[in-house]
């Protein structure tokens, strides 16, 4: 919706008839204000999902050193989304054409839903030692997650076959995730302290059926992973603290990264080394931290700039990746009711090498294009925070908070075109508390946007050819909300 109207009519002809398919999505595209407009017309297209959640927890103290805990939970969700569709071709949904007399149809205006059920079921197990020296926290842990999606078809016009709530589409995404872990501490004086932390996972991912597309969905990820941490602590008195660590930590793919997978390709996991170096310094006024960081990756998950057909980002594996940085956070007591804190984080995120594959729908033959040291999509390169608060008592609370994101890139290739400027906003929030003997009451007043900045805060990006230089591009921004309030009320017993 944004840039000369120029771009905004060729983007319209490029789409016709499979974007804008009638003259309503055509009135709704050219007569919508550019920051409000939504190609979703249907009244009914809203989501619709509810989740319970059950947790069981057991505490047991040995003794003043040793303590055991478990957690037993559950997690049941159902939901769906409506849409309504004009004119779409009924062998998408499985259907036959439909034959009146000697006309043969084979379009139809029809409802659909989309269906997740879900269900995530786990235990954890703790045991904690506190001793002089020594403090070690041992464990396991188990989920298993079973997700069934389905599509139904509500309605149709004309397709006397579908049936009501027929199911069109079903496939299954199930996960099995178990751990043991050993966190240790060591305190070689009251000065210096060394630390690690020790975790085996094996994860077990599968899935299975059709995706909405009627596209089959067939994937395995059977991992087994061993990450872990070292560091310490060092104490320099008045000079506050110093710490350090290194870590080795691995990331399976999402479902979504089997299932939406171009070119047939298998994602594989990820790895990560992270180096740290830090100080602290803690006064009776005032809290600063500085945190310096560099994590080389192999074969990362990193966003595309594409998104699927329900609006979830699409990732791919780059071979050698890093982030690297410096965060900074300080907070100060100006007065007994003033507290100042703020925050900021510089870092460069680069891909040393990708791959940016592009298909020429002229022949369907894919266009490679090799890039060196691009930055990561969505990764800004400084972000800051400045937050004033005012507590007048123990029952009141103000906070004027300040926000900062500098420009982003919509994908991997560092092109401008494909990109979000850099964003300002602030926010009041305003809590008020009322505490009774056995209940607390909290009412909260959020004051969004407070200046009323009009910016882009995400978006996604594609493109295209159509014939050898015949390139097409296609950037959507998903603007910020103007100046709006969100109130919130909390009861506590």
């Amino acid at each position: 919706m944004y840039g000369p109207d120029t771009a905004l009519k060729q983007h319209y002809f490029r789409n016709i008839p499979g974007t804008y398919r009638n003259q309503n999505d055509s009135m709704n595209l050219f007569g919508s204000n550019k920051r409000s407009y939504n190609y979703y017309i249907y009244d009914n297209e809203t989501d619709n999902y509810t989740q319970s959640q059950t947790h069981v927890y057991f505490n047991y103290n040995f003794n003043v050193k040793n303590s055991f805990n478990t957690t037993v939970y559950r997690t049941v969700g159902k939901g769906y989304f409506e849409q309504f569709r004009f004119n779409d071709a009924l062998n998408k949904y499985g259907l036959p054409n439909a034959i009146f007399g000697s006309d043969t149809i084979t379009n139809s205006d029809l409802i659909r839903r989309r269906w997740l059920q879900n269900t995530l079921t786990g235990v954890n197990i703790n045991w904690i030692h506190k001793g002089t020296k020594w403090n070690v926290t041992s464990g396991a842990g188990y989920s298993q997650y079973l997700g069934n999606h389905f599509g139904e078809i509500v309605w149709a016009r004309t397709a006397p076959s579908a049936g009501y709530l027929g199911r069109y589409y079903n496939g299954i995404g199930d996960k099995y995730d178990g751990n043991i872990f050993l966190k240790t501490g060591y305190a070689v004086n009251g000065k210096l302290g060394f630390f690690g932390d020790f975790q085996l996972r094996r994860v077990y991912h599968v899935g299975s059926g059709f995706d909405n597309d009627l596209r089959p969905v067939r994937f395995t990820g059977n991992f087994l992973f061993y990450n872990q941490k070292l560091g310490f602590n060092w104490m320099l008195k008045q000079y506050g603290s110093i710490y350090a660590s290194a870590s080795f930590i691995n990331k399976e793919p999402s479902r979504s990264d089997f299932a939406d997978r171009k070119n047939n390709t298998v994602p594989s996991p990820e790895s990560m080394w992270d180096y740290e170096l830090g100080w602290r310094k803690t006064g009776e006024k005032f809290m600063t931290t500085a945190n310096i960081y560099v994590m080389n990756y192999k074969n990362q998950l990193v966003l595309t700039g594409e998104i699927n057909d329900v609006g979830t980002p699409l990732r791919m594996n780059v071979p050698k990746s890093y982030r690297a940085g410096i965060e900074l956070a300080s907070s100060y007591r100006l007065a007994k009711k003033w507290q100042l804190a703020g925050n900021l984080a510089l870092s460069k995120n680069a891909i040393k090498k990708v791959v940016i594959q592009t298909t020429d729908y002229a022949d369907n033959s894919i266009v490679k294009d090799t890039l060196y040291n691009t930055p990561i999509g969505y990764s800004p390169a400084a972000v800051a925070a400045f937050i004033v608060t005012w507590i007048p008592n123990k029952k009141w609370s103000v906070s004027w908070n300040h926000k900062y994101v500098s420009k982003q890139y919509l994908d991997n290739s560092g092109s401008p075109d494909k990109s979000i400027d850099g964003y300002y906003f602030s926010e009041i929030w305003i809590n008020k508390t009322w505490a009774f003997k056995r209940t607390e009451l909290e009412f909260k007043i959020q004051l969004l946007n407070v200046l009323n900045n009009l910016y882009n805060n995400n978006g996604y990006a594609f493109e295209y050819f159509y014939g050898k230089g015949n390139l097409t591009r296609e950037v959507f921004l998903f603007p910020s909300a103007p100046r709006n309030i969100l109130a919130n009320f909390t009861i506590k017993f």
